[in-house]
């Protein structure tokens, strides 16, 4: 599923650019989709096998267990009292938690998928400024500016994280359009509404 979204978000971005700006972009997307598959299957392969599942850093071990726990219950499957405990306490919850519990009861447990998940949701958030920054400022600034987001080496692996930051980004990215579309949108109200400046003739003429 968040393959798909990959996808599609990359079929939109690429509307209406240069066949050259094309080839650069989806080199760009490739590379970067496949690096952070790449990454992710590392982190499934070299896993312990003897621990449910591996981590890139450690803050991620309480959304993946704590999103567990909560589905578990939800779904009537048995967890114990501590576990129980842990799952309904205040500490840390948001709605990405509540987010990753409704994936995960409808998909089922996929602490790697969870990756994925916000791989997607990253790449996205990009092509989501991408789109804009092309229009406003053309397409090598906006290509530039998709690269330093796509493999700067901290936000590589933050975008790679089962942290929250990459679908927070993605909202941020959605915030932004939203915004620049209602003032497109009042600049066009206004521009259909207000009196149109009618020719001044000289009647001394």
């Amino acid at each position: 599923v968040a393959l798909t979204a990959i996808v599609l978000g990359c079929q939109w971005a690429i509307r209406g650019t240069t066949d050259a700006e094309r080839r650069w972009l989806l080199a760009t997307l490739l590379v970067a989709i496949g690096l952070r598959l790449a990454a992710i299957t590392g982190l499934f392969l070299t896993a312990d096998p003897n621990i449910p599942y591996a981590n890139f850093f450690g803050d991620e071990e309480f959304f993946k267990r704590k999103t567990t726990w909560v589905r578990n219950v939800a779904m009537g499957i048995p967890i114990s009292t501590a576990d129980f405990i842990y799952a309904f306490d205040k500490t840390g919850d948001n709605g990405y938690v509540s987010l990753l519990t409704y994936l995960q009861a409808i998909f089922g447990l996929s602490p790697y998928g969870i990756h994925v998940f916000n791989a997607a949701c990253y790449i996205l958030a990009s092509l989501i400024l991408y789109v804009p920054a092309r229009q406003a400022f053309g397409g090598v600034a906006a290509l530039a500016g998709l690269v330093i987001l796509l493999f700067l080496p901290s936000l590589f692996f933050w975008s790679i994280s089962a942290l929250k930051e990459p679908v927070y980004f993605l909202v941020a990215a959605l915030n932004l359009i939203a915004a620049l579309a209602l003032a497109r949108g009042r600049v066009l109200a206004r521009d259909l509404v207000a009196p149109r400046a009618l020719p001044v003739f000289d009647h001394s003429a």
